[in-house]
């Protein structure tokens, strides 16, 4: 995986790194530099993916919530290690959302796409990606 990097007005708000307690051998690590970052614009960008304009809309059980440039919701791993970002959906219907708003994703209505989500567990209540 080619480097990812968010940041905003030039500071990074998190990416991938190889100074890292976990990274050996030059594996790349996921490293958030700022846990609870302010609504508002960013970028996400990768090295031969180009940039993207993203707007972060908060954070949610350990993901960022974002709104691609389409419209639709997205969450972000939003702790060291590895990195995952998918679009977040209902959870009964599997349908994506571009108007869900912080609170209603806290509900427990939602999930991030291809994640497990265990009964009760709020820390993650957008879901847990298994390794």
């Amino acid at each position: 995986m080619n480097a990812i990097t968010i940041t905003r007005s030039g500071v990074i708000l998190a990416s991938h790194t190889t100074d890292h307690p976990r990274s050996s051998y030059g594996t790349l690590i996921w490293s958030i530099e700022e846990s609870n970052p302010d609504p508002g614009p960013a970028e996400w960008s990768q090295e031969d993916n180009g940039k993207m304009a993203i707007t972060i809309i908060g954070v949610v059980g350990g993901w960022l919530v974002a709104k691609q440039p389409d419209g639709l919701l997205i969450g972000i791993i939003w702790s060291d290690g590895s990195y995952y970002a998918e679009c977040i959906v209902n959870r009964r219907t599997q349908t994506t959302t571009s108007r869900a708003k912080l609170s209603s994703l806290q509900s427990g209505k939602y999930m991030v796409r291809g994640t497990v989500v265990l009964p009760g567990d709020t820390d993650a209540m957008l879901g847990s990606r298994l390794m």
